[in-house]
């Protein structure tokens, strides 16, 4: 009966002295010579400055993971906003575009000159039956859209006849 009155008193100072060992040793070490004082040897003085129940070392830690998702939240929220402010920025500066008027140009010039402002290029004859295989002998009758400010990723279709044809 003796002992197990003894296991029972002992063992809950036993536990938070091992609760307390253990989360030293999981903190970075912060002694003067750069060493990890939970590696050192404890005493019965250290165990008693830190939490003395289990329930204090559980609230310790419920309170430093709180403080840490709340540290973590602020920073998501900061990104997020960078990633927001870089959108808009990137949305004014992509949002238009001048499509040149290209009607009356060699087909070949008029595929160079719209792509390098960063158009996609639909071709098309503009009798709708033939495939325009060496554009440089085509000339462009029409475009749609016509010349003007337009959204950047918008395509711009041609249609062209051979240089000989009238348009």
């Amino acid at each position: 009966m003796k002992a197990t009155k003894l296991i029972r008193c002992l063992f809950p100072a036993a536990t938070v002295l091992a609760a307390t060992t253990l989360l030293n040793a999981c903190a970075p070490g912060t002694g003067s010579d750069g060493s990890n004082p939970a590696a050192q040897p404890t005493t019965t003085a250290a165990a008693t400055a830190s939490p003395t129940t289990l329930d204090d070392v559980l609230k310790d830690i419920q309170a430093s993971n709180s403080a840490a998702r709340e540290d973590l939240q602020k920073k998501v929220e900061d990104l997020q906003k960078k990633v927001d402010e870089a959108s808009k920025s990137a949305e004014a500066a992509a949002e238009t575009n001048d499509v040149p008027s290209v009607v009356g140009m060699n087909h070949a010039a008029a595929m160079r000159l719209l792509h390098s402002k960063g158009f996609m290029v639909n071709e098309e004859d503009a009798n709708g039956d033939r495939w325009i295989i060496d554009n440089s002998n085509w000339k462009v009758c029409r475009q749609d859209p016509g010349p003007g400010s337009h959204p950047a990723t918008l395509r711009v279709a041609i249609y062209s006849v051979k240089l000989d044809e009238p348009c």
